[in-house]
């Protein structure tokens, strides 16, 4: 007797089986509904592509946000399947845990700055008089007012490409960036950077924090200054 696989299993079995491998990625070009099981083979593709039109995401599918206008399109995708869950009369809460990736994927690479008349431009901000550094978004935090209030987890990942660590390095004492014939080694560049950088994760920690609270009950007093003999009011 030949031993059972995932391809001979009942085609109801296997497709159950493939659901829980299906994940969610925003990025520029939109929403990728996918699963790595596609491209073994052409069944497992089949099989994907079958379950696509009527499946609902549960509470562990990863849900990865790569740009802040995915959080736009995360709002069109759970209006879409919320209307998909009351047609078929199955009950589904909405989006309970995503992940964000802070660090864009995108970032055009690093080069070395031309000299105006003042000074020379630092690099590693952002270009064209934005807000924000060469691979942070600086509209990261407000996107973050409108979460789904369905969420109840997000998980920010730090994790820096490789490359964007190599510019940045670039960027330091005695790179190839730096400017040269300096004394002292030069740091203002790679300061500047961490300083844009470590303020935008602190003011979207806010928005994780106070966003909810927003979504929920609309912009309120999420706390005063305390006067004498008052206590703080929270609402």
């Amino acid at each position: 007797m030949s031993p059972t696989t995932l391809l001979t299993l009942p085609a109801e079995l296997r497709q159950k089986i493939l659901s829980e491998t299906i994940h969610i990625r925003f990025g520029t070009s939109g929403a990728a509904i996918s699963s790595p099981a596609a491209s073994a083979c052409r069944q497992l593709r089949g099989d994907v592509k079958e379950i696509l039109p009527s499946w609902l995401p549960t509470a562990s599918t990863p849900t990865i946000i790569q740009t802040p206008t995915g959080m736009d399109k995360l709002h069109v995708l759970d209006k879409v399947l919320k209307q998909r869950a009351e047609s078929s009369n199955r009950s589904w809460p909405g989006f309970q845990t995503i992940q964000v990736q802070l660090f864009t994927r995108d970032a055009v690479r690093v080069q070395k700055p031309r000299r105006s008349y003042w000074q020379v431009t630092n690099p590693l901000q952002h270009r064209a008089g934005m807000d924000g550094t060469f691979n942070v978004p600086s509209l990261w935090a407000n996107k973050f007012r409108g979460m789904p209030t369905s969420v109840k987890h997000v998980l920010v990942d730090l994790t820096m490409p490789e490359t964007q660590l190599q510019d940045i390095e670039a960027c330091g004492p005695g790179g190839p960036l730096t400017p040269k014939g300096r004394i002292l080694p030069y740091t203002r560049w790679q300061r500047v950077y961490w300083c844009l950088t470590l303020s935008m994760i602190a003011d979207l920690v806010d928005e994780l924090q106070y966003g909810r609270h927003w979504a929920t009950h609309g912009r309120g007093v999420i706390g005063s200054w305390r006067r004498k003999g008052e206590s703080v009011r929270e609402t």
